[in-house]
């Protein structure tokens, strides 16, 4: 494959990664950072830093594009706002 054609396939991958995102997000299944930091009452800045230190559920990727699942963030709430790695752990327990 030419590096032209491999350009051409990235990018056609990349379009269809943010069609899918914005799909998913217009049905509401998914929130942007911008919606999760503005439901969760923080800035972006802070959400990026609070994901960083392991304090949120793990975002979903669409290439570069981060969501978070707006159910998996309700139980998170629910659950006390654990730390990311406590949350797994709660998640796998109710999973069984």
């Amino acid at each position: 494959m030419t590096t032209d054609e491999l350009v051409t396939t990235l990018e056609t991958i990349l379009a269809r990664l943010d069609k899918l995102s914005k799909l998913v997000e217009s049905d509401g299944l998914m929130l942007s950072a911008a919606d999760t930091a503005k439901t969760l009452g923080v800035s972006r800045s802070l959400l990026y830093e609070m994901k960083n230190a392991g304090l949120l559920p793990a975002p979903i990727s669409f290439g570069r594009r981060l969501c978070w699942s707006k159910d998996e963030l309700r139980a998170w709430i629910g659950a006390g706002c654990p730390a990311a790695d406590r949350w797994e752990v709660l998640k796998k327990r109710k999973a069984v």
